[in-house]
């Protein structure tokens, strides 16, 4: 709408000698728009007056007070001089014609701008932090946050499923290969109810070394319940410079063998003391394994084992976007927390012991301090391990870790020359799902199958004892004659250790035992639990012929 105010300015401005253009150029300088003056010269232009328009107030703008007059730049004269028409510029900032508010909408417009560019850079940051990885993004959490609530997390884990692969290196100085031995782990676990542990494993290894004739490997299954252990050998190659006489392994695979309580006893009387011992630190506080948990994941909880050291590039691990981080291992610390599950160890062994399996108290202080020394050294040689860890974005879970070690092995044995390198991969995944772990249907109990292999291997190892004392009885007179006559066994030098081995050989369930000696040679002989015969002769070889005289031939 015109406004009065303006198209007596320009009235003033033509007075004054001023030309249109120059009055049009300053009006649009100070915020008038082209419209609006071109409205206002076509009503001076026009013949007749135009009525009084009344001024409507503007949007964001002050009313303007009418003015009885405008005064006008002091360049601007009350009369034209005749002698000097020349043209005087009015400035309409300096006659109040400028509009009062036309400035702050301009910072109002930049202000709005500013904001609108912030934003779109705070967004475009994020959206750049999350899909390029930005090594500098600043909206990514505190690294020990995160790893705080992992640890908190993890602890609380009830079920998931873990791939492990792994690979173990040795080479010489001169950096050929002494061997290889690669291995992973697919296991299952469920400890929803604490008290009833489940988990499933498959376990594989492969080893190759120029001191064995062939490689080495196996593919073992594994299913625990509670206290109760199922084993199955799926596969197994040993090298034949390695396979012990007379035992085919083989005959073992594709069966599942199942170990309990019961197991444990009857491994350790056939076994003997100390080696039962061994088996129950491998079955240790199986009746407590829910307290034995909480003390394992206390232990870790209480050793902040690790500490970051740089933030990687984001990835995505098992469908989760992840953190990724560069973490360290201080091997103070891993040695802290290796003394303390040793300490649990045998705190949980000496607890298991029952009358007929029992460690003496010397005996496991002396175990312990061996442990703690020999972990000791592997930790120093060890040193600090770098190990790169993923951390979902959402749960706050560990869903990958990796690791890459080389270790000299002159800090593990003085006389050892190279180096030693580990490479481990972990793989975490299916949180908190339910695993249905199942027992294996037709499992035989493992002693069924495996006592009388041990049985059998005791007797052999009593019967290398009887030719061991044959052979010292013989290097001393050079005659075999009196080693199975009763004056033998009542010597001093040989009887009783003769005495011991025969005993033994029947406790194995042998009957029949044989013994013929003459000057030159000699035969003992034993009926084995399943008919058959086991021998021995001056030869030292054993076999399965029946001794009937001093003359037989042991084959």
């Amino acid at each position: 709408m015109l406004e009065q105010q303006l198209v007596d300015y320009i009235k003033k401005a033509k007075e004054a000698g001023q030309s249109e253009s120059q009055t049009r150029s300053l009006l649009y300088k100070n915020g008038w728009t082209e419209a609006e003056v071109g409205d206002a010269f076509a009503s001076l232009n026009q013949p007749r007056p135009q009525p009084q328009v009344q001024p409507q107030a503007r949007p964001q703008a002050q009313p303007i007070q009418a003015q009885p007059e405008i005064k006008v730049a002091q360049a601007v004269q009350p009369q034209v001089q005749q002698q000097s028409p020349k043209v005087v510029a009015v400035n309409p900032a300096q006659n109040n014609i400028m509009r009062p508010k036309n400035k702050l909408h301009t910072i109002l417009k930049i202000s709005i701008a500013l904001i609108i560019v912030v934003v779109l850079c705070g967004a475009g940051l994020f959206a750049a932090g999350q899909y390029f990885n930005l090594p500098w993004n600043p909206f990514w959490p505190n690294p020990a946050t995160v790893m705080s609530k992992m640890m908190a997390n993890m602890q609380n884990v009830k079920s998931n499923r873990t791939k492990v692969q792994g690979e173990i290196s040795v080479t010489s100085d001169s950096k050929e290969s002494l061997g290889k031995l690669t291995f992973s782990t697919d296991t299952q676990g469920d400890i929803t109810d604490i008290k009833n542990p489940k988990a499933n494993v498959a376990f594989t290894m492969n080893l190759t070394s120029p001191m064995i004739s062939s490689e080495a490997s196996a593919t073992i299954s594994m299913i625990s319940l509670g206290t109760t252990f199922y084993y199955k050998i799926d596969k197994i190659v040993i090298p034949s410079d390695y396979s012990y006489p007379g035992l085919d392994v083989s005959q073992f695979a594709g069966r599942w063998f199942k170990v309990d309580q019961d197991s444990v006893k009857a491994l350790s009387q056939i076994s003997g003391n100390s080696a039962g011992g061994q088996i129950g630190m491998l079955n240790i506080s199986q009746a407590n394994n829910s307290a034995l948990v909480k003390k394992i994941r206390d232990i870790i909880s209480s050793e902040s084992v690790l500490s970051i050291d740089k933030q990687l590039a984001d990835a995505t691990v098992a469908g989760q976007n992840t953190y990724h981080y560069m973490a360290r291992i201080k091997k103070d610390k891993l040695g802290s927390l290796i003394n303390k599950m040793i300490d649990l160890q045998m705190q949980e062994t000496a607890k298991a012991q029952t009358p007929g399996n029992t460690i003496s108290a010397s005996d496991l202080a002396l175990e312990q301090s061996m442990l703690k020394s020999f972990a000791t050294t592997i930790v120093d040689a060890i040193g600090d391990v770098n190990i790169e860890i993923w951390v979902g974005k959402k749960d706050n879970m560990l869903y990958q870790a990796r690791l890459d070690k080389v270790v000299d092995l002159k800090k593990i044995v003085s006389i050892a020359k190279g180096q030693v390198e580990l490479k481990l991969s972990m793989v975490n995944s299916d949180f908190d799902k339910i695993a249905s772990i199942q027992a294996p249907e037709g499992a035989q109990k493992i002693e069924d199958a495996i006592l009388p292999l041990l049985k059998k291997q005791k007797i052999e190892t009593d019967m290398s004892q009887v030719a061991f004392l044959a052979g010292s009885l013989y290097s001393t007179g050079k005659n075999y004659s009196a080693f199975c006559s009763p004056a033998f066994l009542s010597n001093k030098t040989y009887g009783p250790a003769l005495k011991t081995a025969i005993d033994d050989i029947k406790k194995q369930g042998a009957s029949n035992l044989a013994c013929f000696s003459g000057i030159q040679s000699y035969c003992v002989s034993a009926q084995l639990a399943d008919g058959s015969y086991m021998c021995i002769d001056k030869n030292n070889k054993l076999g399965i012929t029946k001794c009937v005289n001093f003359k037989t031939v042991c084959k």
